[in-house]
Parts: structure tokens; C-alpha cells; sequence
């Protein structure tokens, strides 16, 4: 499924979580992007729960030790996840929503 609008974002997001724990604090404030958390939880143990349960595909993640990266560029969407205390902090974008932001404002997209 393609990602086009943050309603899709949302319902692929609740697809990819479900049953690793609730997002809370949803906030859309950017019209291209949901940023939120998962409580008692780390990174590294959700992206190993994510790709054991074939929610995410383990070859489109990148990352350091503090911060990772999910772009899937044919279903347009990416997801970046740190740990902080007893949570995970995400943010969740549709890539041409961001992209598009980036153009009306005299941004170059940085990412191709």
C-alpha cells in the first residue's frame, strides 16, 4: 500500500505497532509527518520486534547507536526511532509530503 496522506501514515503506523504498545502524544503539526512515543520500550529491541513479526523489512533500516532510520521509498513513507528514558521517541513521514513541503518553501530536498 502506497502512503499518500497522513490518514494513511496513521493506519499503516497502528498495522506496523499493533500490540507493541500505544502511541501516545500523536502530534501532526507539520502536514507531512506524526511524531510520537512508545513507553517502556528501547530502539533496538522494537526494530528486532518490528522485523521478527514482518512488520518492517530489516534491509531498509539504517543506523548509529542512537538513532534509526526506516525509509521505504515504494510505499512512501519513513520512520526515524530513538530511545529515551523508558520510551521510544518516533517520527513517522510521507516522503512526497515532506519533499513537496521542502520545494514550496525553497528547500533543497536533501535526500534524492
Amino acid at each position: 500500500m502506497r502512503i499518500e496522506t497522513i490518514d494513511d501514515l496513521i493506519l499503516k503506523l497502528n498495522v506496523v505497532f499493533d500490540g507493541l504498545g500505544p502511541l501516545e502524544h500523536m502530534s501532526n503539526d507539520t502536514g507531512y509527518s506524526i511524531i510520537f512515543t512508545i513507553p517502556g520500550k528501547n530502539a533496538r529491541s522494537l526494530i528486532e520486534n518490528l522485523n521478527a513479526k514482518q512488520r518492517t523489512d530489516p534491509t531498509l533500516w539504517v543506523g548509529t547507536a542512537g538513532m534509526s532510520l526506516y525509509t521505504n521509498r515504494q510505499e512512501n513513507w519513513s520512520l526515524s526511532i530513538k530511545s529515551a528514558t523508558r520510551m521510544v521517541e518516533c517520527v513517522a513521514t510521507v516522503i512526497s509530503l515532506h519533499k513537496e513541503y521542502f520545494e514550496k518553501n525553497g528547500i533543497l530536498w536533501p535526500f534524492g
